[in-house]
């Protein structure tokens, strides 16, 4: 008897040491932003960045019962000084460099220095991501499965979530106590700038959960949505509840908590075409305001096509500053050129006073013409960054893109392009780069003597909308001048109405 009662201490003992400690949590959410310490107590897990809380900070929000996870980049580094010979490729996406986990450097470093921060720091456990590194560079892959097991060795009473490493799960199984799905219902597409759904294949689904329960880990899933796209989120929380996985929702830089449930109303967001007070220009010749203005060394220098006047926006070193005239919802005018570039998508972010959460992607295209597009932004991301001017002084980030005037939604502008010469006929694009109809305007071509050869009047333009013209031409028409009469459209840049062309 006395033999039966030890057995059962020893066994009940053995569950406690060996239980997942994150068996239990009914919720989760990933925030790489500031503050917002009572949206994470809400929570019964939280992964944040490390650097993002003070030791004090950590203990607050853990005395509320939350597990706080700290951030491990453990296959990716952004460390431009990054040791050369560690280095397997670049990840163009967010200008990373994929690390060669074989490397004794990195591996210290991981061990010793990043991890021991985070340990010392307070925080609950470890997010190792880009673990996937080692399925891309298979030969990697033992040295990832052996630097985890470290970690496990090292820190026995973290937690331990792996993001993704499908493959390695079987092997890494044993030393996690989680694995993140991300993209498991919805992705950001980095081509075309947008969230999309994603098949699932449920075979794959059952394999997972299979493992999972063989090692006793849970699996979290992780998709993406933009803040206001609540057709998407309740598509992605349907798929959750389908499979039956405790999942979360977050933007491209899981810097905004979403607060939406299934079941919730959805909001009716109405925004203000009238709030913006000032604007952007981008040619030289044009001097800048002291309340609409940029800033930062992501910007290019001026360029001209076609007359208008852009900068390319790289990084998120391209900033700029807008003038509103109070703190509402409000939309605002941006318009590029729309390709061009190797990028993808032009992005905005807005400064709340903490945190840059990211308002638009905007999918570049091969049009090879200027478009515009509305931006929204919500009056909860509105910060006044200098209140000794009138207004609310709104700093915005870039990223991406050539832009050529950011301001209001009632600006436009004519733009011609898509110029070709074939059988003595010159054939080009006028378009209204705008985002309402534009008015009656004229288009008049003349030959190199000045007399008029072409003359076109249009009613109306859609919004982004093209008008084709061709002109029967001689070699004796060369160059012919275009010029657009705007009539009574309103455009931001009437420079650009007359254009040269040679042939």
């Amino acid at each position: 008897m006395r033999k039966i009662l030890v057995f059962i201490i020893l066994t009940f003992t053995s569950l406690i040491l060996f239980a997942n400690p994150i068996d239990g949590i009914k919720n989760f959410v990933f925030y790489y932003g500031k503050d917002d310490i009572n949206q994470l107590s809400k929570y019964d897990l939280a992964v944040v960045q490390p650097d993002s809380y003070s030791t004090s900070e950590i203990k607050e929000i853990e005395s509320h019962g939350v597990k706080l996870i700290a951030y491990m980049s453990i296959g990716e580094s952004d460390n431009k000084n990054v040791d050369p010979s560690w280095i397997l490729a670049k990840n163009e996406n967010w200008n990373s460099y994929m690390i060669d986990v074989r490397k004794q450097g990195w591996r210290d470093y991981i061990l010793n220095v990043l991890a021991k921060k985070i340990k010392d720091m307070g925080y609950n456990g470890f997010f190792l991501d880009t673990v996937d590194t080692a399925v891309q560079f298979p030969q990697t892959a033992d040295a990832m499965v052996s630097l985890i097991k470290e970690i496990r060795e090292k820190y026995p009473d973290m937690i331990i979530i792996q993001n993704r490493g499908f493959p390695l799960l079987s092997k890494t199984g044993p030393y996690i106590d989680g694995v993140l799905w991300e993209d498991f219902a919805s992705k950001y597409n980095f081509i075309n700038g947008t969230y999309e759904k994603v098949d699932i294949n449920p075979v794959e689904v059952d394999r997972q959960v299979n493992l999972a329960k063989k090692f006793g880990y849970k699996i979290l899933a992780l998709s993406y949505a933009g803040e206001n796209d609540y057709n998407l989120m309740n598509y992605i929380f349907s798929v959750y509840e389908k499979y039956d996985v405790l999942g979360s929702i977050t933007n491209l830089y899981i810097n905004s908590i979403y607060t939406y449930k299934p079941g919730m109303p959805i909001p009716v967001l109405t925004y203000s075409s009238t709030n913006v007070s000032s604007e952007i220009y981008f040619n030289p010749e044009r001097p800048e305001s002291s309340t609409a203005y940029i800033y930062g060394p992501g910007w290019s220098k001026p360029e001209s096509i076609v007359g208008i006047w852009y900068r390319r926006c790289e990084g998120w070193d391209a900033g700029a500053v807008l003038t509103f005239n109070a703190t509402q919802n409000s939309t605002f005018l941006v318009i590029y050129f729309d390709g061009g570039l190797n990028d993808f998508a032009l992005q905005i972010s807005a400064y709340d006073g903490t945190n840059w959460p990211m308002i638009a992607s905007i999918p570049i295209g091969d049009d090879n013409m200027p478009k515009a597009t509305l931006v929204n932004i919500d009056k909860k991301y509105l910060y006044d960054v200098d209140s000794k001017i009138p207004g609310i002084q709104e700093k915005l980030g870039f990223k991406g893109g050539r832009i050529a005037y950011i301001g209001r939604p009632d600006m436009m502008e004519f733009a011609l392009g898509n110029f070709g010469y074939r059988n003595n006929k010159i054939t080009f694009t006028v378009r209204n780069v705008g985002i309402n109809p534009s008015k009656q305007f004229e288009i008049l071509v003349y030959n190199s003597k000045g007399q008029l050869i072409k003359d076109v009047t249009v009613d109306q333009l859609g919004p982004n909308e093209d008008y084709k013209v061709s002109v029967e031409v001689n070699k004796s028409f060369s160059p012919l001048k275009i010029v657009i009469n705007p009539g009574d459209n309103k455009e931001f840049d009437t420079s650009v109405n007359t254009t040269t062309v040679n042939f």
